[in-house]
């Protein structure tokens, strides 16, 4: 339903897990899977989310993180999960002689995402958050769906693994900040305030 709505122009709306404080936020964009994190909104929003920022870049880590997103997600692309991390790795065995590190959602129960950060050359993703939260930590990302917010951030082709982007740092934290103005709680859902926002011009 949702794809013939966007073959046939309409205006849709598509509501997930916060960007940041997952379970207490939650996203919501208009026509669009992600905000693509451009504009000019104050970092107070972002600020209260007590959301750490690495001022610098870690030019120096090792492993390429790997972060697919959940099966489930991925089938409403049309995508095997399992097969997609196989092409990635194989990809990246080519490009690249650096360890490879696969972190499933799964994983974060066990071992916080942060950890495999501290050593990170790059994590690359579909389209999840784990990128948002690697620029957040100073990590390069490459993002492989153009459409998801963190494309322009980062490298969209795994054969330039080796050669990583770093957008200027206070590039980096308007996008942040920008990106905290897209997501609510349910009170604020509840209240209009989201919808108010979402169809301002």
């Amino acid at each position: 339903m949702l794809q013939q709505a966007i073959a046939e122009g309409r205006t849709w709306y598509y509501g997930d897990h916060g960007i940041f404080r997952r379970f207490r936020y939650y996203r919501i964009t208009k026509n669009a899977y992600q905000h693509d994190g451009r504009g000019m909104c104050s970092p107070d929003r972002f600020r209260d989310l007590h959301v750490d920022l690495t001022p610098a870049w870690n030019t120096g880590g090792g492993a390429i993180v790997v972060c697919p997103n959940s099966s489930v997600y991925m089938n409403y692309f049309g995508i095997d999960a399992k097969l997609w991390v196989l092409g990635v790795v194989q990809r990246l065995g080519e490009m690249s002689d650096r360890p490879i590190v696969v972190r499933w959602k799964t994983n974060v129960q066990h071992r916080p995402l942060y950890v495999d950060l501290h050593s990170a050359w790059m994590v690359v993703v579909f389209s999840s958050a784990s990128a948002i939260e690697a620029l957040a930590a100073g990590v390069p990302v490459c993002t492989l769906a153009p459409w998801a917010s963190t494309a322009r951030m980062g490298i969209q082709d795994l054969a330039d693994v080796e050669r990583p982007i770093y957008p200027d740092l206070s590039e980096r934290d308007q996008f942040l900040f920008n990106l905290a103005h897209q997501q609510w709680t349910l009170p604020e859902i509840e209240s209009g305030t989201a919808w108010r926002a979402l169809e301002r011009p």
